[in-house]
């Protein structure tokens, strides 16, 4: 009897303590989330080791489209590709010229392989000076050089363009998706002042826009062209250029000029025309089915079934440029890529107090170098400003904490005057918790 009592108060006492145990721990709980709270509100922050990186665009007023498009009042179709019986075209120089210009062409020339076709001297129709296609001695991939006086017949590829640019001339690289005679987006990123690549090439019906939107996507600028490309009548008519010049009667040196600065679209029968105004793009065309808008990597933003549109950039397209489709949706006529220039970068979050270490990183893809501003701001007020380059093609990291001191909660404002890429990694090392977080803009 006596053992069964003291086991009864053994049993109850057992179940009291551990109720009481219970309690506390939950107790315990809600301390620890009181704690929790108390510092995400009012304490530096706790970024998360595991947080993916973050995409954070630009505000409207710090976006610029940098538009190529002038909206002058005239507009000259011309041909930049074209072969006669001095190299492998089966009509004389006179019969091609004549051609173009009876089909309402404003300007033309004539690329014989390897060979400059003088002028055949046609009336009503302003010839492109004297132009070579440089394709049998040596060099990688085909390539037309106008205006120049002199063959261009050796050294680097890169040399031949700086020959022709030495001359007065300007070199646009041929058809670079046809096997044999082409380019890759690697050989064309590498090569300096080529003011264009052929997009559409209407002898084998090659597009190349594929390879132009890797090269554009490297930070490269380069204008994409459509040319007939014709050793054939049936080859005349398929591809060209349109031409924007304020200039009612253009020269050659006009034409050339604004090829230069890619005041052109490309087309293969379909119209175009493309304005800006602040952060959107408009698209019109009075003969095509479907506008398609393209960005960065050759992804489509849309398409639609209309003849006008328009597209407002967010700062992460790095350059949109527009196609018209036609109604089964092959491309028939090209812009040129604005490119987007987000001018400032934000980063609200800092901090570097003790345990805390933060970094800024910026990377530079493209081939001119970036003049960086970097402002930073304390929570107290005031704040410091540093300015550095970073180079073409190059990365610079930046010790946040050496440069505004210890103890700071800090944000952050980036301007560039070209596109680059900003990353704010942070560590730290917290009451016993160390982790970090990264911020990618």
């Amino acid at each position: 009897m006596t053992k069964r009592v003291e086991a009864g108060f053994f049993s109850i006492f057992t179940r009291i303590g551990a109720k009481k145990r219970k309690s506390r721990c939950l107790i315990s709980f809600f301390l620890f989330l009181c704690l929790l709270f108390y510092q995400l509100s009012f304490g530096p922050s706790l970024p998360s080791a595991q947080a993916n990186p973050t995409t954070i665009y630009a505000p409207a007023s710090e976006i610029t489209i940098i538009n190529p498009y002038k909206g002058y009042q005239y507009d000259y179709k011309g041909n930049l590709h074209c072969h006669s019986t001095n190299s492998d075209g089966i009509d004389t120089s006179s019969v091609v010229g004549q051609w173009y210009a009876d089909n309402s062409y404003d300007f033309y020339t004539i690329s014989d392989h390897d060979f400059l076709t003088p002028d055949p001297s046609i009336s009503g129709i302003l010839w492109i000076g004297n132009t070579e296609e440089d394709t049998s001695d040596g060099s990688s991939g085909h390539m037309n050089h106008f205006n120049i006086s002199s063959p261009i017949t050796g050294g680097t590829d890169q040399e031949r363009i700086d020959n022709a640019l030495s001359q007065g001339g300007v070199t646009i690289i041929n058809h670079p998706i046809r096997a044999g005679s082409g380019w890759d987006a690697a050989s064309i990123t590498a090569l300096d002042n080529a003011i264009g690549m052929e997009v559409y090439n209407s002898k084998n019906g090659d597009d190349s826009s594929g390879i132009w939107d890797s090269v554009l996507s490297s930070g490269k600028t380069i204008w994409g062209v459509a040319n007939d490309d014709s050793h054939t009548l049936a080859h005349r008519g398929n591809g060209y250029i349109v031409v924007n010049s304020a200039i009612a009667i253009p020269s050659e040196e006009e034409i050339i000029n604004q090829l230069g600065s890619g005041n052109f679209y490309a087309s293969r029968g379909f119209d175009l025309s493309i304005s800006v105004s602040g952060t959107t793009i408009s698209a019109q065309t009075t003969n095509g089915n479907q506008i398609r808008w393209i960005k960065k990597s050759g992804e489509i933003i849309k398409t639609t079934n209309s003849q006008n549109d328009t597209y407002s950039v967010c700062g992460e397209e790095s350059y949109v440029r527009i196609e018209v489709l036609d109604a089964f949706g092959i491309a028939k006529a090209w812009s040129q890529p604005l490119t987007i220039s987000v001018g400032a970068w934000y980063f609200a979050e800092g901090y570097t107090g003790e345990g805390f270490k933060q970094w800024l990183t910026l990377q530079n893809p493209g081939s001119t170098s970036a003049n960086v501003t970097i402002q930073y701001r304390y929570r107290s007020g005031g704040g410091k400003t540093q300015s550095i380059t970073v180079g073409a093609n190059s990365r610079e990291t930046i010790d946040v904490n050496s440069i505004v001191g210890s103890d700071q909660e800090v944000s952050t404002k980036i301007i560039s005057d070209q596109p680059i890429i900003a990353e704010r990694p942070m560590y730290f090392n917290f009451n016993g918790i160390s982790g970090g977080h990264n911020v990618v803009r």
